[in-house]
């Protein structure tokens, strides 16, 4: 006899590393923060990231395990894990961070699953290398929308870049100095991309940079006007011994 559903437990965590190499981490990280913070103002959607999905109720090895993914419409995430029957709707966006570990099983049976899912948008990126088995040869990422039970290849803009609806934003790859190759999100509405984890780091020392700053010139000023106030505390005091002593001068002449 099966046990009952909620006497099955669904573990949250296997133990496992969640990121091949710290690029990967960091393409993660920045997907992730930056998503969050665009979704803040033009949401509803929650930005989940390496979270066990259980899509088969009564059956915890039925699993999967996203890099990163986004729900449209969906006001708060469960937690600690994703279960597809409580939650009522699959992910609408799913972003994979392909590896020398992971790249097949994305391409083939977790792409599948994703699509009988009904996963809206499929994409995969390679922080490393170039993408094995993408539908354009030399490329590090590309996205697929889900036709019937398939993903067909998202366009890509003149500069590389690649349209999603789901996350109304265009996404490329850009090269960063001592970073490598990064994601990039960029606003199709302003043109301007939006804030990497460099971007805020470099920021974040601008900001602290000019709070020293300030801070110096304030000590200073205050110095400044000590220093200022000794000075016309010596000034009064000297003027004051000089005017008692013509006092004196005075005094004493006039009694001779």
């Amino acid at each position: 006899m099966n046990p009952p559903p909620e006497a099955i437990e669904y573990p949250y965590w296997d133990g496992k590393m969640i990121a091949e190499s710290p690029l990967h981490g960091d393409a993660i990280m920045y997907a992730l923060l930056t998503l969050r913070g665009w979704f803040a103002d033009h949401g509803p959607a929650q930005v989940g990231t390496n979270m066990f999905l259980y899509y088969l109720e009564g059956d915890s090895t039925k699993r999967f395990t996203p890099d990163l993914f986004v729900v449209r419409g969906l006001e708060e995430m469960p937690g600690p894990c994703f279960k597809l029957w409580e939650v009522g709707r699959p992910p609408t966006f799913v972003l994979e961070m392909a590896s020398a570990w992971t790249e097949q099983p994305d391409r083939s049976e977790e792409q599948a699953l994703c699509a009988s899912m009904g996963v809206d948008e499929y994409w995969r990126f390679h922080p490393t290398r170039v993408l094995s088995g993408a539908g354009q040869s030399g490329v590090r990422l590309e996205g697929g929308v889900l036709q019937g039970s398939v993903y067909e290849p998202l366009d890509r803009g003149q500069d590389g870049s690649i349209r999603s609806n789901v996350l109304g934003l265009d996404v490329r790859v850009d090269e960063l100095p001592e970073m490598g190759h990064m994601l990039r999100f960029r606003d199709p509405g302003t043109g301007q991309d939006l804030l990497s984890l460099r971007d805020l780091e470099l920021a974040k020392c601008d900001v602290a940079q000019r709070q020293r700053e300030a801070e110096r010139a304030h000590r200073a000023e205050v110095a400044a006007r000590r220093d200022a106030a000794l000075e016309v505390a010596r000034l009064r005091a000297q003027i004051a011994r000089l005017e008692s002593g013509r006092g004196k001068v005075v005094s004493g002449s006039e009694s001779g």
